[in-house]
């Protein structure tokens, strides 16, 4: 093994890290370093040597990476530590720091000819691990061995090689890692946790704290009991909370010294940030030119021309951070990144994902304000103008209220707003307001009674006023609101004695900002009416209904009413020729932020009042755009196609039914259906018989057929019978004879179903009744869905159970049960149950018993009179 090429040299970073760096990576360390470096290398120096915890935060690019891998290298290099754990976020990034090690031993030449006996043994094996089993040094097995998750240095002479291991932090290549060199048992004295999250992990609660477990608990168990632990960490805060941001407040974890440093200590003023707006608009518009040059060339003019003015109040941490060929200088650089990704810049550049806050819906402005008006006096509503609402707040000096007409597709136009009692001067506060509740109703006794006066005269007056419309109609008050959270019980007591009950509403805002469950996900009680964001209550009996709505909801659309285009669907607008700066003013003294949902992962925009300025106009304009969502007024793209209250009804359902005849049924049941068929035939014939003989007219002959025709009818039906195969099924279409005709007939509800059907292998088509069982019985078959007549599509009776159905066919007494004997399918469903027929009812048939015979079910069919007997007979 050579001796070290230049022993001084290799002296010299012994105990000086930065010397170290200095010597053996030249070109990496050309700049100087900034005030932070100097600090880290200072406390790397000793967690080396003397054994501690560091987290370093610093932002990318300044290489915390480079200066924790070169670490484990300088205690390797000077064996201050001999067995090293490399720990990453995942195995292939474990992998990674592994192989850059490896690089280091195998490329660098300075490394290679003043460490020779480390180098050497990892070179020789030209990246081909198994060399490693046969090398030797002086007769002597070197066993060195390079793996994806394990490096081991050489054993040269009687000097035991170093080991570095290798995995991610949730694997199970952490825990228990050791080596036996003889009779001892050597652990892990020097770990390096680099990048241990992800953007996936910094989100989830449940991952944050896997991973600190492992830095805190685990990690530390590496080494012996007789050993110190010695560790870097080196992160990036990605979200605020996660597992690095916890780590780098010392407050939490003094153990870990988090040394946590920002980009920019100081962002440019707002004059510049002016400035700097104009270069980014320069910059935007020479990418959208698909022009050939790589970064904007007119961006670093405009920033060179500029450069003093643009860089007013910022404070660059490290002004080398930066590469020339793409930036002016390290707060181009900054900047370039400010303006790319916001949320990127202040948790990758700055360490400070909590000051960045997601943009937020447009802000209102007063100046913008006073002048939105629309073309229309005081007191006059448009001609789109469908409903007239008024809402008020209650303070403790005046009443405030605001008139508002609504058109279908919510846009609204403001008729009037003030205060009541009214004021002298168009702007006031509530502070100088002159003509208050108390001066204007001292004749009363107390502050209830006065605030129910003012309610009752206030409201009285805007229910009873007349709006004249554009086209000429007249318009009145439909709606009123009050806010009732401070006030509850005196506005109700005042909408009680003003007799408006059920014209003007208690309006509570509530807010439901997270961890609490959103108005629309909260369980419906009954009696409740729910539109979006709000709540119609129904509380016990006696008390008053109220209308509940989440207010930083409606608050976020009164304000998109306000910014968006005064012509566009859904706009507000004041009236015409007026002085609008107290309305602006109120409108412009709440402001929202955006708050982070964890449960949902999602942004929810609240708003807060600035202290000291009125907003009771604003919250009453907030109650107006509520009442309007009560009156079913909303944009075009969420307007139902129909009515709320108008119930759809049901499409009619038309059939078209044939006819079968069928006298078949139990043995018994023929017996007795032939010696009655007899004798009704013998009954018949007597009768004619009896009649006295006249000419027949025409018509009677087409109604009435002679008696030998009707003798050739019945025998010809008993010997089709007698030919035909004996069917299980009797009533089923095979087994009957299908008329050519088809009768339409209208069934208005469901038949009754028999269960004896699922008893009995032959099915006996009337009830076990003495009688009925001689009775004859028809089949009525629907086979296409065509014709004028409703027919219902459940073929069950409601509420009829199986139970009862047995029950009323074994007494056999009920009269729908004594024409109706069962309801089933084709072949397959006869037996079934309700349910399978309701889901098979494109093949249903309906076995019917009838009190007629053949004879006359024939002469009913071709006189046409058969319709008006299934009328009668299905229910």
């Amino acid at each position: 093994m050579p001796p070290p090429e230049n022993p001084q040299r290799r002296a010299a970073g012994e105990r000086d890290y930065a010397a170290y760096l200095k010597a053996y990576w030249p070109e990496d360390t050309r700049h100087p370093w900034s005030d932070v470096h100097l600090k880290l290398i200072g406390l790397i120096e000793v967690v080396v040597l003397v054994g501690a915890l560091l987290a370093i935060g610093i932002p990318r690019g300044w290489g915390k990476t480079f200066l924790c891998v070169r670490a484990v290298l300088w205690a390797v290099c000077y064996r201050h530590h001999t067995m090293c754990m490399l720990i990453a976020a995942s195995n292939d990034a474990a992998r990674e720091l592994i192989q850059d090690i490896r690089d280091e031993l195998e490329n660098n030449e300075l490394l290679r000819a003043d460490f020779p006996e480390i180098c050497l043994p990892i070179a020789a094996l030209e990246g081909i691990n198994q060399r490693g089993r046969g090398q030797t040094s002086g007769g002597r097995r070197t066993h060195v061995k390079a793996g994806d998750f394990e490096l081991h240095l050489g054993d040269i002479g009687d000097v035991p090689g170093c080991v570095i291991f290798a995995g991610g932090i949730l694997s199970s290549k952490i825990r228990g890692r050791r080596k036996k060199r003889g009779d001892r048992i050597e652990r892990p004295t020097l770990g390096l946790v680099d990048d241990f999250q992800t953007r996936t992990s910094a989100g989830s609660p449940l991952q944050i704290r896997k991973r600190l477990r492992v830095v805190q608990d685990d990690i530390p168990g590496l080494p012996g009991n007789d050993q110190a632990w010695s560790c870097l960490l080196a992160c990036t805060v990605i979200e605020p909370g996660d597992a690095a941001d916890q780590l780098l407040d010392r407050s939490l974890n003094p153990d870990w010294r988090g040394v946590r440093q920002s980009f920019l200590e100081s962002l440019p003023n707002d004059d510049a940030l002016e400035l700097w707006d104009q270069w980014n608009e320069i910059r935007v518009a020479d990418l959208q030119a698909d022009s050939d040059e790589a970064v904007s060339e007119r961006a670093h003019r405009f920033y060179r021309k500029h450069r003093k003015a643009m860089n007013a109040g910022a404070a660059v941490a490290w002004k080398y951070a930066y590469k020339p060929e793409h930036y002016v200088d390290a707060l181009e650089k900054a900047m370039h990144w400010y303006y790319r990704s916001r949320e990127g810049f202040w948790s990758e550049l700055q360490n400070q994902p909590d000051k960045f806050k997601p943009p937020t819906r447009p802000q209102l402005h007063a100046h913008i304000l006073r002048v939105r008006q629309h073309h229309l006096q005081q007191h006059i509503a448009p001609a789109d103008a469908e409903h007239i609402v008024a809402a008020a707040d209650v303070s403790h000096a005046v009443l405030w209220f605001e008139v508002r007409a609504f058109a279908l597709d919510s846009t609204s136009w403001t008729l009037d707003y003030g205060t009541w009692p009214p004021q002298r001067n168009a702007y006031f506060t509530q502070a100088t307001a002159k003509n208050t509740i108390d001066a204007y109703y001292c004749d009363l006794p107390t502050w209830e009674v006065r605030c129910c006066a003012a309610i009752r005269e206030l409201f009285g007056d805007l229910f009873n006023r007349h709006y004249q419309r554009e086209d000429g109609a007249v318009l009145r008050c439909s709606i009123g609101g009050i806010d009732a959270n401070d006030e509850t019980d005196t506005v109700k007591l005042g909408i009680r004695k003003a007799g408006l009950t059920g014209r003007l509403w208690p309006m509570h805002a509530r807010s439901f900002r997270p961890p609490k469950t959103p108005l629309n996900d909260l369980k419906k009680r009954e009696g409740d009416v729910i539109g979006p964001g709000w709540r119609r209550r129904s509380p016990e009996t006696g008390s008053m209904r109220y209308i509940t709505f989440d207010v930083d909801h409606w608050k976020s659309h009164h304000r998109d009413r306000l910014v968006m285009s005064a012509d566009s669907p859904g706009a507000l607008t004041w009236y015409a020729a007026g002085d609008h700066r107290m309305i602006a003013d109120h409108h412009v003294a709440e402001s929202s932020d955006m708050i982070r949902n964890e449960s949902s992962q999602t942004s929810v925009e609240v708003w807060t009042q600035q202290p000291g300025v009125d907003n009771h106009l604003w919250d009453v304009g907030v109650i107006a755009d509520v009442l309007g969502s009560v009156l079913n007024c909303r944009l075009p793209d969420s307007m139902p196609t129909t009515p709320a209250n108008i119930r759809k009804r049901s499409k009619k359902k038309k059939l078209r039914i044939s006819v079968w005849y069928s006298p078949r049924g139990s043995a018994a049941a023929q017996r007795s259906l032939r010696s009655t068929e007899r004798a009704t035939w013998r009954r018949e014939q007597q009768e004619q018989r009896q009649r006295p003989k006249r000419r027949p007219s025409t018509q009677s002959r087409k109604t009435q057929p002679p008696t030998k025709a009707a003798g050739q009818r019945v025998r010809r039906l008993r010997s089709e019978r007698s030919r035909r195969p004996r069917s299980r099924w009797p009533c089923a279409p095979s087994a009957a004879r299908r008329d050519t005709r088809t009768v339409d007939c209208c069934a208005k509800g469901p038949p009754a179903a028999n269960t004896r059907a699922e008893r009995t292998s032959t099915i006996d088509t009337t009830p076990p009744n003495a009688q009925t069982a001689a009775r004859p019985c028809w089949c009525v078959s629907s086979r296409a869905l065509k014709k004028r007549y409703k027919y219902s599509s459940r073929l069950v009776r409601p509420k009829a159970t199986l139970a009862t159905t047995q029950r009323k066919a074994r007494l056999g007494r009920s009269r729908s049960f004594q024409q109706f004997a069962f309801v089933g399918g084709t072949r397959d469903l006869i037996a079934s149950t309700p349910q399978a027929v309701q889901r098979r009812s494109h093949s249903r048939v309906l076995v019917v018993s009838s009190p007629l015979s053949p004879m006359q079910l024939s002469r009913a069919h071709q006189s046409g009179s058969l319709r008006h007997l299934i009328r009668r007979w299905l229910p």
